[in-house]
């Protein structure tokens, strides 16, 4: 069903959390939870958006960036404020950029770090937020803080803020992040599991942003039937738009879709084995991205000399068009292309803004285009 959001503020129930937030009258979908009890097979689900976070790649220190909930900061996570000497949290943010950049002391740069988030910085509360969901900088690996610090983001977003709008990529990685420990719940904590949450915030981040991750783990959910009924037709669909912004996963699993062909999804070999050659191009050598070569590996090997070709054709005549500084969107079908194209433009991911972007994998039990 599609719920209507009231003008400027509405306020979210998340897993017990009251979260209030500055949006506008667009709608924002839910679908009702049909959970299926069976699942196919996991891919990696992300949990921040990879293309914007290259803005300010040289002020963070590489971190993957993840996911949370919670509006108040853990009271043992307070830095000592009367032994610090910050005019405002912006320069408790430049002091900790300064700090890591420079090899300082690690201890008084998290010091900078927390005071900054504490009192309000956007980037620092993204940063520390990473830092916990990740177990770096010397922190414990803690999601609930990481929760906790990704929601204040949310939490205090305002769409009419001209630094909110600068801000957009790190706002965008919130809403993904919070979605995804929405979808799974954290245990021990009062964040429980809730599908049909989880959809609401990726479709925001994926209609909003035009976020890529947020597009896959639509798609994600469509292909597992996670929280709704299963739709391969609208899987496809969102996967797509994300492989048009070069998200790896996304190309290696619609390649894989329009290689085999699946319902809904007629087969179309040279354009599949097109689009897991450009994910095993992106791919690097670590176990994550074992699936995405498999893939291809799989592919290349049944692939006709004629599926070879067309495929090599294709490639070439994408590669020019990018390097012509031309959107070279693929289309797999004339009949079931991407959605509707979102209303707002999309900033830059957050990972853009603030470093490396990171891919949280589904739990065991677990950008108009």
């Amino acid at each position: 069903m599609t719920t209507a959001v009231q003008p400027r503020r509405r306020t979210l129930q998340l897993n017990g959390f009251a979260v209030s937030r500055q949006m506008s009258n667009q709608p924002v979908k839910t679908t009702a939870a049909r959970r299926s009890k069976g699942s196919s097979e996991r891919l990696p689900l992300h949990a921040t958006s990879l293309a914007g976070l290259m803005l300010l790649a040289g002020l963070l220190a590489s971190c993957p960036a993840l996911a949370l909930d919670g509006r108040e900061t853990p009271a043992n996570d307070k830095a000592p404020l009367q032994a610090l000497t910050f005019k405002d949290p912006a320069q408790a943010w430049r002091r900790y950029q300064e700090g890591t950049r420079a090899g300082g002391d690690a201890s008084r740069s998290l010091d900078a770090l927390r005071y900054a988030a504490d009192g309000g910085e956007p980037m620092a509360q993204w940063k520390l937020g990473s830092l916990y969901a990740a177990g770096e900088g010397g922190l414990p690996r803690d999601e609930l803080k990481a929760f906790q610090y990704f929601m204040q983001i949310i939490d205090n977003y305002d769409e009419d803020s001209s630094d909110q709008r600068r801000d957009a990529a790190i706002v965008a990685s919130a809403f993904v992040s919070v979605g995804v420990y929405t979808l799974s719940g954290i245990p021990n904590s009062k964040v429980e599991a809730n599908p049909d949450r989880a959809m609401e915030l990726f479709y925001y981040a994926a209609t909003r942003f035009r976020d890529a991750n947020a597009q896959y783990n639509l798609a994600r959910m469509y292909l597992d039937g996670n929280g709704v009924d299963k739709d391969v037709k609208q899987a496809a669909r969102w996967l797509n738009l994300a492989a048009d912004k070069e998200h790896k996963e996304a190309r290696a699993v619609l390649g894989s879709m329009l290689f085999k062909g699946t319902e809904g999804v007629p087969r179309q070999r040279p354009l599949g084995l097109m689009y897991l050659t450009l994910a095993r191009e992106a791919a690097t050598s670590s176990k994550k991205d074992a699936w995405i070569l498999d893939l291809e590996t799989a592919a290349e090997t049944v692939a006709s000399e004629d599926d070879k070709a067309i495929a090599k054709r294709f490639l070439d005549n994408y590669t020019t068009r990018v390097a012509g500084n031309a959107r070279a969107p693929m289309r797999f079908s004339p009949g079931s292309g991407p959605l509707a194209a979102a209303p707002v433009q999309a900033s830059n991911s957050a990972a853009a803004q603030a470093g490396d972007a990171g891919v949280v994998p589904l739990r065991a039990s677990n950008k108009p285009d």
